[in-house]
């Protein structure tokens, strides 16, 4: 399909400014949304990859698994002895929200960490019953599901919705939708749940830039993630526009610099989400520096990326037009050149004659996999 996007970047030439607009034509295999102020780097994501392998996050259920979240959000491995370490503190769980964590991390962990709990299946099935809260509900069917132990989903889906009537706030949709995912993989209809995402969405605090729920980041991951998941199991894009698609992008990027184990899984959950998505995927296009353009460097570098900075795929890059303050066409190549370290690059000698002037640029033919 052919999809076109603008970008508006700002630089300056030869001790002036001009406004570089790029007009993207792309001819997709996955769906592309408009423009992210900025991605997550490389660099960031280690950060945060560090973070969440300290060793002091492993030491209690809820920490692990969290922990565990954010690293699988980036394709990190969890090194033996953290995993052991997370295996050998989970114990002999008895409330509900221990057996999920417990239950999740056993999942999460492979064979390599079985759980056995005594009486699991009546303990999780007692909690399934009329007037029980989402939350209750979602850590009942997942840890029945991470434990293989049928039941019933129909049953299941009738209390959720119940559920939902007492309490409708973005938080307990967002555990909704998580468990509408996991039952409709089971042919169970929850298409009145996924019809419910746009509603929820439209609910949040929007800005120019960024898209949010008041309550915060664990609420807007939740919300995100699971309105994704259960989109991914009806097999149809979410019902949220592109334009909030790029907000809620843009809220997470903000978030890229927490100290908080907790916030910086819900960030990488969120961007996993995000720049994985078969739906919608929001994009950048980046500038290599912001060095000024002079006589003596003439290179303009750009690069086109996802929200976790990857590069989408090779496409032509052309420039249409250079105009000069008066008016005039100062084009004299419109080629750019893919690099090996994925910009495209140009020597762009019109630039320092086109101070405080419009620069249009064309995307073609991009064929992404």
């Amino acid at each position: 399909c052919h999809h076109v996007i603008s970008w508006d970047l700002r630089m300056e030439a030869h001790g002036g400014k001009f406004v570089l607009v790029l007009l993207v034509a792309v001819f997709v295999t996955r769906g592309l949304s408009d423009s992210l102020q900025r991605v997550v780097s490389a660099r960031e994501q280690e950060r945060l990859k560090q973070l969440l392998l300290a060793d002091s996050n492993w030491n209690d259920l809820h920490t692990s698994y969290l922990a565990i979240k954010g690293l699988e959000s980036l394709g990190t491995d969890i090194p033996r002895e953290l995993a052991r370490k997370a295996c050998d503190n989970i114990g002999t769980p008895d409330d509900l929200e221990a057996i999920f964590y417990a239950s999740s991390l056993s999942k999460l962990l492979g064979n390599n960490c079985k759980v056995t709990i005594s009486g699991v299946e009546t303990k999780l099935k007692e909690n399934l019953k009329e007037k029980a809260k989402v939350t209750t509900l979602y850590y009942a069917t997942l840890s029945l599901n991470n434990f293989n132990i049928a039941f019933d989903k129909g049953a299941v889906l009738s209390l959720l919705t119940a559920a939902l009537d007492s309490d409708d706030s973005p938080f307990s949709a967002g555990l909704a939708f998580k468990v509408a995912a996991l039952l409709h993989a089971e042919e169970i209809d929850v298409s009145t749940l996924y019809d419910s995402i746009e509603d929820v969405i439209n609910q949040a605090d929007e800005s120019d830039t960024t898209l949010n729920f008041e309550s915060g980041l664990a609420v807007t991951a939740t919300v995100t993630v699971g309105a994704f998941e259960l989109s991914m199991s009806v097999g149809k894009a979410p019902v949220i526009s592109e334009e909030h698609i790029i907000k809620l992008g843009n809220y997470f990027v903000v978030n890229r610099n927490t100290g908080s184990v907790e916030d910086a899984s819900y960030v990488l959950q969120a961007l996993g989400t995000l720049g994985n998505s078969k739906f919608y995927r929001p994009t950048a296009l980046l500038l290599a520096s912001n060095r000024p353009i002079t006589a003596t460097n003439t290179e303009l570098k750009v690069r086109f990326t996802d929200i976790l900075d990857r590069p989408l795929g090779k496409a032509s890059v052309k420039a249409t037009s250079i105009d000069d303050p008066d008016g005039e066409n100062v084009l004299t190549k419109n080629q750019f050149t893919l690099d090996s370290d994925g910009y495209y690059s140009e020597n762009c000698i019109a630039c320092l004659l086109a101070s405080s002037a419009l620069l249009q640029y064309y995307l073609l033919n991009s064929a992404l996999s």
